[in-house]
């Protein structure tokens, strides 16, 4: 449900633990916690935050989802 919520990169729930796509996963998910950091730090971006991102919409949508 954390990619339905938006604090997960898509694949993250679906793709197997022992998947040779993984690890791509993995750095996928490094850098973009790298670009999200900087956004914040360096522009002053607070929509990077998961605060911002995980919205009372963004529940809504991964509630639907489970059911």
């Amino acid at each position: 449900l954390t990619e339905a919520i938006g604090l997960a990169l898509p694949g993250n729930g679906s793709l197997l633990a022992t998947h040779a796509d993984r690890e791509e996963l993995f750095r996928s998910a490094g850098r973009q916690i790298v670009e999200n950091a900087r956004r914040y730090y360096e522009q002053n971006d607070a929509s990077v935050l998961p605060r911002s991102i995980a919205s009372l919409e963004a529940f809504q949508n991964a509630m639907t989802m489970d059911i």
